[in-house]
């Protein structure tokens, strides 16, 4: 499996630290990453999603929800089982040298 570039992965070690189960607000994903929420609703639904090849899982996946106090739905990223055991390293057989 090829290693995630340098936000994602840091999206999802982020997500792999934080997430109990109920997902993670993207405003605090951006927040702590020091970016924009339209910086992170990208990653968690394209890069995080699973592989049109079907080479990899779904790793995060998006979710709306209607949270009390807010006037708009609160958008979670929300880890995966296979998010949870991913490991973001390179792997030896996509290396074309070896």
């Amino acid at each position: 499996m090829a290693k995630l570039a340098e936000k994602s992965g840091n999206v999802l070690a982020y997500l792999q630290e934080h997430d109990t189960g109920d997902g993670v607000s993207i405003r605090e994903i951006a927040d702590a990453m020091g970016l924009e929420e339209k910086n992170i609703r990208p990653v968690v639904t394209l890069s995080l999603a699973a592989k049109k090849d079907g080479s990899r899982g779904a790793l995060a996946v998006y979710d709306k929800r209607e949270i009390e106090g807010e006037e708009k739905p609160v958008g979670f990223a929300v880890l995966t089982e296979e998010g949870r055991n991913f490991v973001n390293e390179d792997d030896p057989e996509d290396d074309p040298e070896e």
